[in-house]
């Protein structure tokens, strides 16, 4: 199935790929214990040094996936530009790190996500209406990004 994809597709569902590890990650974080207890972890309160760190493991990781898609893979611009992009904003802009966190771990998304009011997910679920992140807001976030991306990987590949 996944050969019948038009390389668009496949650097779309791959960038899935690249935010879903980025979401094992986390996991494997707060279960470390070595930043937070599991329930503060959950509700981002954890050590100041934490997200810095975090962000640029995850940073460095979205940018060698995408230099390595082009050494190894395709030797295509485009595409590995587009696969960094794509990445890069599921994981920052649309949420999709944080939706996965839950349900790769099998637990609901909570109530109201407090530690996403000051990033990009905050501000965009502001634009919409939403008084504060909440799941609803996070699932209509990651929609928006998935169609948002899926146009944009598309546009990409194929036009620049």
């Amino acid at each position: 199935m996944l050969m019948k994809l038009k390389t668009h597709q496949k650097i779309f569902v791959f960038s899935i790929l690249v935010v879903t590890a980025i979401a094992i990650l986390d996991i494997l974080a707060m279960n470390s214990t070595l930043f937070a207890t599991a329930e503060d972890y959950i509700t981002g309160n954890f050590s100041i040094l934490w997200w810095p760190l975090f962000f640029k493991i995850n940073l460095v990781m979205i940018t060698l996936v995408s230099l390595a898609y082009y050494w190894f893979a395709r030797k295509d611009k485009s595409e590995s530009i587009s696969l960094f992009i794509c990445s890069l904003s599921f994981w920052i802009l649309w949420g999709l790190a944080d939706l996965l966190f839950f349900w790769i771990r099998l637990k609901p998304v909570p109530d109201t996500l407090t530690w996403l009011a000051g990033s990009y997910v905050g501000r965009l679920v502001g634009y919409l209406g939403f008084q504060q992140v909440t799941s609803t807001a996070l699932y209509l976030s990651v929609g928006i990004g998935l169609v948002f991306n899926y146009f944009l990987t598309k546009f990409l590949v194929e036009k620049l």
